[in-house]
């Protein structure tokens, strides 16, 4: 079985950048810089601004002061400066005044051909977050109990990442038992071995919920539906996955918030997986609700932990690929590179599987300072955007 669902690209938002430039300074100096910029930046991707900006062009000396009344604590800036005018000594100032303040700050070469591939993801970095803020997060059930450090509190999601975080007992939701089944879920789930019906039915209590409460992802705490009715809703999620609305398994409010940062920063959700093994160069993930379009193939299998329901055994697409991990308190990350070297099919962990190669200082990070279990999978092509949305956020990456 394959899945071919595509996405439509979001309207990108615009950056803010501010002109500065010294007090006496007329309205050429100021068109000048304006077309400068417009060579590194997209007019439909830029708003000039005398506030509140996030990109600061320094167009000359004697503009220190006016950098400096827009700089605020807790916020990341890009100072742009070039050869001319002074412009790289207040650049330099100004630089050096956020670094004693600890105001994160990186200071561009104009004249450097690597800068304008920098400002584009700067840009889509600074508009994935954008899109987070007053986003809403639906745990469905509670956190799964051997969850230990994977629950964020929702005042710090609020505060750090404008999440809103809304719980739902399974008991405030439709009895799926009682529902239709969602017929949506057989255009990419069909099988002659197993009865989808009731995960179907699952599917739609968890579309309606998402609907009638306006969510933008969820997490589910799905233990308790395989335990009390046989059924899984693994489908389920790694279809919502597969059409782009974030769905995290056993209550993971981590990797959900993870899954949704991702999302708003590439269009793509990863895959959530378990950490099976790590080796000295090597680790090995595991998982059953992986996105349909991150693999090559899939067949439907049982729940491996309970061996009831269903899940997915997929066959992973890319060959190199990000692993990505946050911490419980929203200052800390783990973002590395990895060859993915097998897709094996073991018969004691989750149903889709990866071996990948690691440097060896990641395979230490994993062993002796984990963030948690569940980790973050998708292809290797944005980790230059990850990268650097861990820069803005100031999250310490392990």
């Amino acid at each position: 079985m394959k899945n071919r669902t595509k996405k439509k690209k979001p309207k990108m938002r615009r950056l803010k950048a501010a002109l500065l430039a010294h007090r006496g300074a007329g309205a050429d100096q100021c068109k000048e810089g304006e077309a400068k910029l417009l060579s590194l930046v997209d007019v439909e991707c830029v708003e000039i601004v005398n506030t509140e900006a996030e990109l600061l062009f320094f167009l000359s000396g004697g503009s220190e002061a006016l950098a400096v009344d827009m700089l605020k604590p807790d916020k990341f800036y890009v100072l742009l400066a070039c050869k001319e005018g002074n412009s790289f000594a207040s650049a330099t100032e100004v630089k050096a005044y956020a670094n004693q303040r600890g105001i994160r700050t990186v200071l561009l070469d104009y004249d450097q051909p690597e800068t304008a591939g920098f400002l584009k993801k700067f840009t889509q970095v600074m508009d994935g977050l954008h899109r987070l803020k007053g986003q809403r997060l639906g745990l469905i059930g509670e956190v799964s109990e051997w969850l230990a450090a994977s629950t964020i509190a929702p005042e710090r999601l609020q505060e750090k990442l404008g999440i809103e975080l809304q719980r739902f007992p399974w008991n405030s939701l439709e009895n799926f038992q009682e529902q239709d089944a969602d017929t949506a879920l057989f255009e990419n789930f069909h099988s002659s071995h197993f009865n989808l019906q009731d995960t179907a039915k699952v599917y739609r209590v968890l579309r309606n919920c998402i609907r009638t409460q306006r969510l933008d992802a969820i997490t589910v705490e799905c233990f308790s539906l395989v335990v009390e009715h046989a059924v899984t809703a693994c489908l389920p999620l790694a279809q919502l996955n597969t059409d782009g609305l974030p769905a995290g398994c056993e209550g993971d409010i981590c990797s959900a918030t993870g899954m949704m940062l991702v999302r708003a920063l590439t269009g793509l959700v990863p895959w959530i997986a378990n950490t099976v093994h790590v080796g000295d160069s090597h680790a090995i993930f595991a998982h059953c609700t992986a996105p349909l379009n991150l693999l090559r193939d899939f067949s439907i299998v049982t729940h491996f932990e309970t061996g009831q329901g269903t899940a997915i055994r997929g066959q992973w697409e890319a060959d190199d690929v990000l692993l990505f991990r946050l911490d419980a308190t929203l200052t800390k990350a783990f973002l590395t590179r990895a060859e993915v070297l097998e897709r094996p099919q073991l018969t004691q962990a989750c149903r889709t599987q990866i071996e990948v190669a690691l440097r060896p200082d990641a395979a230490t990070a994993l062993r002796e300072r984990p963030l948690g279990n569940h980790h973050l999978i998708l292809p290797a092509d944005y980790a230059d955007v990850l990268n650097l949305a861990c820069r803005v956020l100031g999250l310490e990456l392990q």
